[in-house]
């Protein structure tokens, strides 16, 4: 199956910002909400094609004498550069937030069943149905 992308997005916007609650709900806003995603589903960060962190271990001690803060990590690498475009892969559906200097964000179908993602641009909703559907 060849893959197939849709280009939702192509601009320059900044992070203004990156939360994330209790149950593992993740809000991204960039410039004033002209952008905002929203997901419970995994996502990882990569920059030069290198995993840097995923989502699910977020709060995680590992050892380690404080839990891991993704949220603090990962705003701290994007918070200085550009969004320059969101890519959707229409067979999956994943969703795929690209920045300057070859950093990534994947966020991942996970459920059959499930809204996996929500993303507005300009006002413009679009939702990721159960196996990665677009509403």
């Amino acid at each position: 199956m060849k893959k197939e992308i849709d280009i939702l997005f192509r601009g320059e916007k900044k992070i203004t910002s990156l939360t994330v609650n209790s149950t593992g709900y993740w809000q991204f806003n960039f410039d004033d909400y002209f952008i905002s995603m929203d997901t419970f589903n995994m996502w990882r960060l990569l920059r030069n094609g290198k995993l840097i962190c995923v989502s699910s271990d977020h709060g995680e001690l590992f050892g380690l004498e404080s839990p891991l803060d993704i949220r603090k990590q990962t705003e701290q690498i994007i918070k200085k550069i550009n969004l320059i475009q969101i890519k959707r892969d229409v067979n999956t559906g994943d969703l795929f937030f690209i920045f300057e200097n070859a950093v990534v964000i994947e966020f991942f179908t996970t459920s059959m069943g499930y809204e996996n993602w929500s993303l507005y641009i300009n006002g413009k909703q679009y939702i990721s149905m159960g196996g990665g559907e677009l509403a």
